[in-house]
C-alpha cells in the first residue's frame, strides 16, 4: 500500500504540473500561420512518439518507487492500468499536450522561427536530440528524487517540531 507521504508527493507534483499548464495557456491565441507553423514543428519533433516514450520512463520511475513501499503489488498493477498506451487517460493527455506545446510554441515564436526550428528538427543534430529527450527525463529522476527526499526530511523535522516556549 502506498504510504500518505508518497500519495502527497505525487499529489504535490500533480498539482505543480497542473498549475504549469495554466499558466501557459495565458495569453493571446497566436494567428493561423504561427499555428500551422506550430503543428508543423510538432510534427517534425514527432511529438507523440517524444510523449509516448515520457510517459514509458516515468511509469518506470514511478514504478521503481512504489516497488520500495511494502504490500506494492495492487499499486504496481494500477500504474500499469493508467499508463497503458490504449487507455483513455494517456490518450487524452496526448491530445491535450499535443495542443498544449503547440500554442506554447505558437506564442513564443514567429512564424519564421518555428519554421527554422523545425527545420533543425529535420536534421540528423535533431533527430538525436529527440532520441535522447526520454534518456534526459529518467536522468532527472534521481536528483528529482533526492531534492523531494530533502523537501520531505525538512518538512517532517519542522512541522514535527515542538514548539518554542
Amino acid at each position: 500500500m502506498m504510504s500518505a507521504v508518497t500519495r502527497s508527493t505525487i499529489a504535490a507534483v500533480l498539482a505543480l504540473a497542473m498549475a504549469a499548464g495554466a499558466a501557459f495557456a495565458q495569453g493571446t491565441p497566436p494567428d493561423a500561420d504561427r499555428q500551422a507553423a506550430a503543428k508543423d514543428l510538432m510534427a517534425a519533433m514527432n511529438v507523440e512518439e517524444q510523449f509516448n516514450k515520457t510517459l514509458t520512463s516515468v511509469q518506470s520511475l514511478l514504478t521503481q518507487q512504489i516497488k520500495t513501499q511494502p504490500n506494492n503489488e495492487k499499486a504496481v498493477a494500477l500504474i500499469g492500468k493508467i499508463f497503458d498506451p490504449a487507455s483513455p487517460d494517456v490518450k487524452a493527455y496526448l491530445v491535450d499536450a499535443e495542443a498544449a506545446l503547440t500554442g506554447f510554441y505558437a506564442e513564443r515564436f514567429t512564424t519564421e522561427e518555428l519554421k527554422e526550428i523545425a527545420a533543425f528538427q529535420r536534421s540528423a543534430a535533431g533527430k538525436k536530440l529527440q532520441a535522447s529527450i526520454p534518456d534526459m527525463v529518467g536522468a532527472l529522476g534521481p536528483p528529482l528524487g533526492k531534492f523531494q527526499d530533502s523537501v520531505k526530511k525538512q518538512l517532517v523535522e519542522e512541522l514535527s517540531a515542538k514548539p518554542k516556549q
